[in-house]
């Protein structure tokens, strides 16, 4: 199960790496938002969705995601 889970994650990376080269905000939110289903203590997950939240100018949803990261306090 844990290979399962390795193969997975590293398959989310590489697809959140070729939208951060192409530029699509909106996969880059929705392939993060996989990526903190399974594992919601990834840093760069929570980086790339805010930064493309951001890139989309939802500055309200990147307030609320900051806050959900739980990297303030």
């Amino acid at each position: 199960m844990a290979d399962t889970k390795a193969a997975r994650m590293a398959g989310y990376y590489a697809e959140l790496n070729k939208f951060i080269e192409n530029s699509n905000n909106q996969k880059i939110i929705k392939t993060a938002n996989k990526i903190l289903a399974e594992e919601p203590e990834e840093l760069k997950a929570w980086q790339c969705k805010i930064v493309a939240q951001i890139h989309q100018n939802q500055f309200q949803e990147a307030l609320s995601t900051i806050k959900k990261s739980k990297f303030i306090s």
